[in-house]
Formats: structure tokens, C-alpha cells, sequence
């Protein structure tokens, strides 16, 4: 785990977030300029709401800690006003700033709030005022452009990729008229998993992508999404686009998914635990190291997986009309829901197993003999 990573958590633990989020964002001179960004700066062609949530009726299955944890983690998304959403908003005379991707108001330099998707979570920093004031006469200009773009940083996740932004582009695909060029992010760009979406799905492959690098792009008509949060029919529509195949339900793999130290989440005893899914028949798996079709050919041909939570788990997606069980390691302080949502929508079985507290490497401990009686019982079940 990188040293910088463990500085900030260690310092969040002794001051907040929400202390250092205030100084840099709101007593910043972008921000005494700019103001508060503008919540609503045009036209919604679709502005949805949810509230709904279930636990499809497995209450007794994941036991009272898991449930209370997922029910936690839904309250924070009704917390927060406008994440629970889905939206495409038209804003005329619009320039896009290469930064964060703010969409600004040519004619009073306000932002766009529903600019960046999922901004209700925590808005992110105002952009340069006097940069944009710089380059506002020298834009280049489109008629008519999509605005993919998410939080700053959500580009390099996986999850996001196929949720998030694909989300998008499916949701400009099925209402937006004709091939308006899509502007994304010079992260998204190089990323590898785009470069192979690609390769993988001839409607990308035909758009028109213009890169977000120190350019600032003007849209005579500026169109900004947000995907509605594990929505099963946005999954479907992604799954579809990408040209995922029926998988054959004669194949059964059994996949570990494995997660190494550098990243945020892992196992500090993998080595026993590893050791134990490998008598089980198990294929030890990083995903890190697979292409976008790699993963969609493996995971088709998966029967069980079982894997820590993290955006790899996304990869449930792909096994499509067979059958699959996901069995999720999960830290006691971080019960999230996500894959949960996903698999039980997809038609995929779901069971987890919950380890200890995080330590400050993000590290958690997960029990070895409670682990081999899970993973029996999943490989006994049947479903």
C-alpha cells in the first residue's frame, strides 16, 4: 500500500475529511469567484428519481450484521439529494473546462452542477477561474456534443468504467438523436479497458471521441449524464453493447479473484486463504491482468467466483443467462452492497463471508476455517 495513501488515512482518522474538503474547496479564490454552481442551468430530457431498495427477500442468509451494513450504505445514497438519480441535461452555449470536465455557461461563467456525474456524493474542486478566463475567447467549437465524464478519479476505476461511463454513452445511445461525438477525459482515453471496449463493441467503435486534454471545448448544445446507481437494465443495455455473447453453461470454472497489495482492500493472510480455494478446485485469478475480452471470455465461463470487494467483481456481468455464485469477502467495517445488487439482478446466486476491521494498509483478516465452511457450502448448495 503506497506510504502517501496510508499518510491520508491516518490523518482522516484524526481529522476529518469534511475539514480539509471545506479549506481547499470553498476558501479558495475559484470558488469566491465562481460561486456555488447552478442546480438547475436547462433542459432535462430525462430526470428519474428511485427509492426503492431490497434485500430479495435473503435477510436470514446474510445474517443481521451484513443486512444493517447494506442498509447503512443505502441511507448514504438517500443522504445525499440528487445521487439516486438519472439524468440528461441539455445546456445551451456551454464550455466544457479539461480539468474536471465542469461545464460552464458562456454568458455568466456560472457552473453547471449536473455537469459531472455523481458530483452530489461530494462536489468536486472549482476549476481555474482566471485559466478559464484565459482561454474562454479560444475554444473550439462543436454544435452538439455528450459530456462522458464522471468525478475526477473515476476514470481509473473499473467499476465506474462499466457502470458510470458506458452507462452513459448506453443512455445517450437510446435517447439522444443521431452520432453526436462524445468528449471524454484524456485519462479515459489511454485507459486499457476503453481501448479494448473498442475493440470489443462495433457502436464504439463508430463513435466519434473527442479528448478533453488543456483544450476547452464550447458546445452549442452540451449534453451531461448521470446513471442511476445498480440499475439491472443500464447492466443489461452495457452487456449488449459490448456484444457479450450467451455463455455456455457447460462450462463451470471456479475462480479465486485475487487482489495484491498495492491496491486499496486485500487479504493479509491471501497466502492460507488462496491456498485453501486451490484444494477446492479454484483458479487463482488478477483481473489486472487481463484485457476487457479476456475478462468477458473468462468470466463467461465461470460457474463460481469468490472475490473481495472491488471492481473486478463487476465481472458478473458476463456470465449471461447461466448460472453463477458469487461469494463476496467482505471487511467488517466496509459492508457495501454493490456486488450484492448486481448479482442478485443479473439472476446470479450470493453469499459472503465477513472478515475483521480494516487495518491502516486497508488490509483485513479473513478466518480460514470459517472460509473453507463457506466455500463448501456454496460448492454444495447447488445454485
Amino acid at each position: 500500500m503506497p506510504l502517501k495513501f496510508t499518510v491520508k488515512k491516518t490523518l482522516f482518522s484524526i481529522i476529518p475529511f469534511s475539514f480539509f474538503y471545506f479549506i481547499k474547496k470553498k476558501i479558495s479564490v475559484d470558488y469566491l469567484i465562481f460561486g456555488k454552481a447552478k442546480g438547475s442551468a436547462g433542459r432535462y430530457l430525462v430526470n428519474d428519481t428511485k427509492t426503492e431498495f431490497t434485500l430479495y427477500g435473503m435477510e436470514k442468509e446474510l445474517g443481521s450484521e451484513v443486512v444493517r451494513g447494506f442498509e447503512d450504505c443505502y441511507k448514504t445514497y438517500v443522504m445525499r439529494k440528487g445521487l439516486l438519480r438519472k439524468y440528461i441535461l441539455e445546456v445551451n452555449d456551454c464550455i466544457i473546462e479539461p480539468e474536471y470536465g465542469w461545464g460552464i455557461i458562456a454568458n455568466d461563467n456560472s457552473l453547471v452542477f449536473d455537469s459531472i456525474s455523481n458530483n452530489a456524493w461530494i462536489e468536486t474542486y472549482h476549476p481555474s477561474y482566471f485559466r478559464y478566463k484565459k482561454n474562454k475567447l479560444h475554444t473550439i467549437k462543436y454544435p452538439q456534443l455528450v459530456s462522458i465524464n464522471i468525478l475526477k478519479g473515476g476514470e481509473n476505476n473499473y467499476w465506474h468504467f462499466l457502470h458510470d461511463l458506458l452507462g452513459e454513452v448506453v443512455m445517450a445511445k437510446k435517447v439522444l438523436p443521431g452520432q453526436i461525438p462524445f468528449l471524454i477525459s484524456k485519462t479515459l482515453a489511454e485507459k486499457p479497458f476503453f481501448k479494448s471496449a473498442l475493440l470489443q463493441s462495433s457502436y464504439l467503435a463508430q463513435c466519434t471521441w473527442i479528448i478533453r486534454d488543456e483544450k476547452y471545448i464550447e458546445g452549442g448544445k452540451a449534453y451531461f449524464i448521470q446513471t442511476m446507481p445498480n440499475d439491472n437494465e443500464q447492466f443489461f443495455d452495457v452487456r449488449n453493447m459490448l456484444e457479450v455473447k450467451e455463455s455456455n453453461k457447460e462450462k463451470q470454472r471456479k475462480i479465486f479473484l485475487t487482489r495484491n497489495k498495492s491496491r486499496i482492500r486485500f487479504v493479509n493472510n491471501k497466502d492460507e486463504i488462496e491456498e485453501i480455494a486451490r484444494q477446492y478446485g479454484f483458479e487463482i485469478v488478477d483481473a489486472d491482468n487481463l484485457s476487457l475480452q479476456q475478462q468477458i471470455e473468462l468470466f463467461g465461463e465461470t460457474r463460481y467466483l469468490v472475490g473481495i470487494h472491488g471492481a473486478g467483481l463487476t465481472n458478473v456481468l458476463f456470465r449471461r443467462n447461466a448460472p453463477l455464485h458469487l461469494l463476496e469477502l467482505l471487511p467488517k467495517d466496509y459492508l457495501q452492497p454493490h456486488y450484492f445488487w448486481i448479482s442478485k439482478g443479473m439472476g446470479h446466486s450470493y453469499s459472503c463471508l465477513v472478515g475483521s476491521r480494516s487495518l491502516y494498509d486497508t488490509s483485513f483478516y479473513v478466518e480460514p476455517k470459517k472460509f473453507e465452511e463457506k466455500l463448501a457450502q456454496v460448492l454444495n448448495s447447488g445454485v
